[in-house]
């Protein structure tokens, strides 16, 4: 079975796996699509531009201290969702 799109949970781990691709002769994105999660400075300049979601991670970091400060003091963990952005770039078609 082939596949044709690949979700990988880090930047590092997608752009590895357009690496391997390669390897296999297989063309990002035109026989499979590649998109990371983290949105590290590289991923623009990789060849294909590397199509990524990006998240706070400023905002990440406040809401942990927030939320370790809390728990110290007693209070009852929250559960915290941040928004993240769809960065369209060439790996992904």
């Amino acid at each position: 079975h082939r596949f044709d799109a690949i979700f990988a949970t880090s930047d590092l781990m997608a752009l590895t796996a357009i690496t391997a691709l390669r390897r296999l002769e297989r063309r990002v994105p035109e026989d499979v699509r590649v998109v990371g999660y983290d949105d590290i400075p590289v991923a623009q300049f990789f060849h294909p531009a590397l199509s990524t979601v990006r998240q706070p991670m400023a905002e990440a970091g406040e809401q942990l201290v927030d939320a370790l400060l809390a728990q110290l003091a007693g209070d009852p963990a929250k559960s915290r969702v941040l928004e993240t952005t769809l960065v369209v770039r060439e790996s992904s078609g």
